[in-house]
């Protein structure tokens, strides 16, 4: 079963995909269909995305054989194997809506920029489109919002116009979301919400090492993203880690997150986070503390497939029948030393984090038994 648009210009489906990574093009009983008329049993499948006939490919959703290991947030299902069944269909139909209303953003800005003889935009997330700033859709500008008692406030925001709200309110925060955003761009974010110069330099240039630090009353995290590339075999892979960042600046009353690579997107978790009002009402330190969590997620996600690979390769060199050559372990080297350079530099800074927030509890503790032994 597929899904149409109105106007016929998109269709998409859910398919089941096998472990070369093909999409299913039908099932039969206890069979998944490929095309050029392969079959496989349906306990060979590895997982399910969404496909449009546009071209556009959804991200995996992993099959793991015990439900007790399946973590949605990490893309994680445990299903027999055969179709997708109807709640995952819908998490996956709710994906290709995303893509066609960002396609259909894409299409509409890309006639009106050749209107105004203006540099077309960058794509800048699967599943959002730009937000407008000032009266203009900012290509870098991926979200833009404002929480008040954990609620976000209806309408559309630029940035000034979000933060001047919540002064206003003198309450809530803004969650400013950018990619890649140039170094005009973000000096205007950073002139609004008062960022260190210093940490506004860092932000521009990827390959940052993580870390936190603090500049007057703002925290400045960076953190590395981790993605696991799909291939047929760890053998013939080009890649098999990729890498990419996200700075976190982290005020009283403003987040503002920028992000470098394409598999770093935080559509979803700010999805997560806008369905539980209770935990957005903590405010901004909640944000920074989903983020870490979902990158933490990610690491260990690709560190089991990672592992798999790994087994696959020590099968091989043990296999008196198989000859592999040098340049696959060498880039399996590489990848294992990538990720060790993106996890390992972050346990220190995560470290002096819980620590600060340790004092700041014990002392908010002891002012609070003060208060009411005086009372």
């Amino acid at each position: 079963m597929g899904w149409t648009t109105d106007d016929g210009a998109h269709e998409g489906r859910a398919v089941a995909v096998a472990p070369d990574g093909r999409g299913s093009i039908g099932f039969a009983p206890g069979e998944v269909l490929l095309p050029g008329g392969d079959r496989i049993p349906e306990a060979d499948v590895v997982g399910w995305r969404g496909q449009c006939d546009c071209g556009w490919t959804g991200p995996r959703w992993t099959r793991v054989p015990d439900p007790d290991r399946a973590v949605r947030t990490r893309r994680e299902v445990f299903h027999h194997g055969g179709p997708a069944d109807p709640d995952l269909e819908n998490r996956i139909r709710a994906e290709w809506t995303t893509h066609v209303a960002s396609a259909d953003t894409t299409a509409a800005e890309a006639t009106a920029a050749v209107a105004a003889a203006a540099t077309p935009a960058r794509a800048v997330e699967n599943g959002q489109s730009p937000d407008s700033a000032g009266g203009t859709r900012s290509p870098t500008v991926v979200n833009c919002a404002v929480y008040v008692d954990g609620v976000r406030l209806p309408g559309r925001f630029s940035h000034t116009d979000a933060y001047a709200t919540v002064r206003a309110r003198g309450a809530g925060f803004v969650w400013l979301g950018l990619y890649e955003p140039d170094a005009g761009q973000l000096r205007d974010v950073a002139d609004t919400f008062g960022l260190h110069e210093l940490a506004v330099e860092d932000a521009l240039e990827a390959h940052q090492r993580p870390k936190i630090e603090r500049y007057d009353d703002t925290l400045f995290a960076v953190f590395k993203t981790v993605h696991y590339v799909d291939h047929e075999s760890p053998t013939t892979a080009n890649e098999i880690v990729e890498t990419g960042e996200i700075m976190a600046f982290v005020g009283a009353d403003f987040v503002v997150t920028v992000r470098h690579g394409q598999h770093s997107a935080l559509h979803h978790l700010r999805d997560r986070l806008e369905a539980d009002p209770d935990r957005l009402t903590i405010g901004p330190a909640v944000v920074l503390h989903a983020i870490a969590d979902h990158i933490v997620d990610d690491y260990l996600a690709v560190t089991r497939s990672v592992e798999t690979d790994l087994d696959v390769f020590e099968s091989l060199v043990f296999d008196p029948t198989t000859a592999i050559g040098v340049e696959p372990l060498y880039l399996m080297k590489r990848e294992i030393i990538e990720m060790r350079r993106a996890v390992l530099p972050l346990a220190a800074p995560m470290h002096r984090l819980a620590a600060l927030a340790t004092r700041r509890c014990r002392r908010r503790c002891a002012r609070t038994s003060a208060t009411s032994t005086i009372t």
